[in-house]
């Protein structure tokens, strides 16, 4: 069974809502509060990596202050 994704414009429009209601100014901001390096989060916030590993959404959730399912809910 495979699971559908949105398209990658609309992961990255998600991702760029979050941000905004997180106050995080830019994705810098984020890769040094949750942990996951720039270049990995650059592909996970444009919606070219849209699979990315559990402990990937656990830093970013912690960093948004929310649970990975509430992240995943938001954005896939």
């Amino acid at each position: 069974m495979s699971i559908e994704h949105p398209a990658p414009a609309i992961i990255k429009e998600r991702y760029e809502k979050l941000l905004k209601e997180k106050n995080f100014d830019s994705a810098n901001k984020l890769a040094k509060c949750s942990g996951v390096d720039k270049g990995s989060l650059s592909q996970i916030l444009n919606g070219h990596r849209v699979n990315p590993e559990a402990i990937t959404l656990a830093k970013l959730s912690l960093a948004f202050k929310m649970t990975p399912g509430e992240l995943l809910d938001r954005i896939y």
